[in-house]
């Protein structure tokens, strides 16, 4: 489960949150060190409410899927209102947050044409102060029984996230190949060194947030993704694997059903959120693919809005389809939204014990 904010949190999760809950900190930034015992035991306590199975490791990693820790890049809060924080991260890009409802956006990118794409400035992937305690955390969790997992940035959304607009990086792929292929790179060697660091230290997974897809197909052309993204998924997948007992989880919103079978080839262990609003079919996806991979998610982005017996009747039918045969998480596709009342996500949490029994 994922909460949009540090307040949708604290109102739906009573008493749980811990100061190093979100992955944006509530003043100034974050400071690497091992977590102290009892914010250790807060974090198993909360994933135990929620029904969450792994531990993101790193200040903020386990507030959301695909975002917090040290291998994504770091923002810190440079300007604060009663209703909104501006975020400013390693890259040298501006986010603005809004808290209540909640919203956000990119306010400004280091850089701002395709046509004009530089080597970006991106901080030391290797400076060992950048994991201090990370280790520790790891070996805590793990020998308390949790599976780990680290994230670094995504091989695409790390471009529009961090370092050039997204019309710009869509344009850059027809207008710049040369040009995109030196930024993608840079990113790409940043990740894989950031997911070696965290892998020496023991954890089980290393995670990435790359959204692909839309509601009705891809984001980019498959030919593009072939050409720029995948590569950079084959080299994780095998720097990963070259690890004994490690994994890759891959998290991509959006119909993506044109590279599935790219993305279980190079080698992904796990995939997420798989929404049928999306077009992605469970049962089809299951039968395809569930013996290669294993399948992450399957919820409606919507169910959160409906009532208990639709609520009851399409958990019924989704956990009736992942289960048989293993190889199945059942997980949120859209987060959950900070207009949930505390009644209904507790209904929501009690069914989905229930079903899961």
């Amino acid at each position: 489960m994922a909460f949009y904010n540090r307040p949708t949190a604290v109102k739906l999760s009573p008493g749980l949150i811990y100061p190093s809950y979100y992955f944006i900190p509530e003043a100034g930034e974050y400071v690497s060190a091992p977590l102290d015992d009892a914010e250790r035991q807060a974090v198993i306590k909360l994933n135990n409410y929620i029904g969450k199975c792994s531990v993101g490791v790193g200040k903020g990693a386990n507030s959301s899927f695909g975002h917090g820790g040290p291998g994504e890049f770091r923002g810190r809060i440079i300007e604060r209102g009663d209703n909104y924080f501006k975020v400013l991260y390693e890259t040298g890009a501006q986010h603005y947050y809004q808290l209540d409802p909640h919203n956000y956006h990119i306010v400004s990118l280091p850089m701002k044409s395709a046509e004009e794409i530089v080597e970006p400035v991106l901080p030391d992937p290797d400076d060992p102060a950048r994991y201090c305690g990370f280790a520790d955390d790891v070996t805590w969790f793990k020998e308390h029984g949790e599976f780990t997992h680290g994230h670094i940035n995504g091989f695409f959304s790390g471009l529009h996230y961090f370092l050039m607009d997204y019309p710009e990086v869509l344009m850059g792929f027809h207008l710049n190949p040369y040009g995109m292929r030196m930024l993608i790179s840079a990113l790409g060697e940043w990740n894989l060194s950031a997911a070696r660091h965290m892998l020496d230290a023991g954890v089980d997974c290393i995670t990435l947030c790359d959204d692909l897809g839309s509601g009705k197909s891809m984001l980019i052309s498959p030919d593009t993704f072939r050409e720029f993204i995948k590569p950079w998924y084959v080299r994780l997948n095998d720097l990963v694997h070259s690890y004994s007992g490690r994994y890759t989880h891959l998290h991509s919103h959006g119909n993506i059903n044109k590279i599935f079978a790219d993305l279980v080839e190079v080698g992904f262990d796990m995939i997420n959120p798989l929404d049928p609003t999306d077009g992605m079919d469970l049962a089809a996806l299951k039968t395809e693919y569930g013996r290669e991979i294993t399948l992450v998610g399957g919820l409606d982005k919507n169910i959160f809005e409906w009532n208990i017996d639709e609520q009851r009747a399409f958990l019924e039918r989704v956990v009736s389809v992942g289960r048989p045969g293993g190889g199945f998480i059942l997980m949120d596709a859209g987060g959950v939204s900070d207009k949930i009342s505390l009644e209904v996500w507790t209904q929501y949490l009690e069914l989905s014990r229930e079903i899961r029994a």
